[in-house]
């Protein structure tokens, strides 16, 4: 599960680049890069080799929307936080 983490956070960080160059499309495109990261975990969990490492993604991925994507979809939706 270390290793799918290390892999989680380094996808983060390349998926939170990608989102800034595609905000310019909308909410859609800023949440792409991080709804296909998880459903790359989530197909890693179908394999009991690579089970460990979808786990970890997985654990990252939750963080990441709890942490950082839910406020910042918040404050990019029309309403904002109204």
């Amino acid at each position: 599960m270390g290793i799918g983490a290390g892999i989680g956070c380094g996808a983060y960080v390349l998926g939170g680049l990608l989102a800034i160059g595609l905000i310019s499309v909308g909410l859609i495109g800023f949440l792409a890069p991080f709804v296909i990261i998880a459903v790359v975990g989530i197909a890693l969990m179908f394999s009991a080799r690579t089970r460990g490492i979808g786990t970890g993604i997985l654990i990252v991925t939750a963080a990441a929307w709890i942490l950082v994507l839910g406020p910042c979809v918040a404050l990019l939706s029309p309403g904002g936080f109204a």
